[in-house]
């Protein structure tokens, strides 16, 4: 990543150790995905693994969409 700014990057990148993300793999409908979950059985997708183009087509699994998601086992 390369960040053109005339501000220090100490403040730039300020408090970024102390975000925490509820993020993991998951593979709904047979496509490979990040997913944040946001509680109450819904995530929103973050990115796709796939190796199918045309799943990156499908307005469903666009990232940023919120889904029915119920995990089965988290793995830490």
């Amino acid at each position: 990543m390369t960040l053109h700014t005339i501000l220090p990057h100490e403040l730039v990148l300020a408090g970024i150790e102390d975000a925490s993300y509820a993020y993991q793999d998951a593979v709904i409908d047979g496509i490979c995905m990040q997913v944040e979950f946001l509680g109450s059985a819904r995530a929103r997708i973050i990115r796709l693994y796939s190796a199918n183009l045309a799943d990156y087509l499908n307005p469903l699994y666009a990232p940023g969409t919120v889904i029915h998601y119920q995990p089965t086992s988290i793995r830490e």
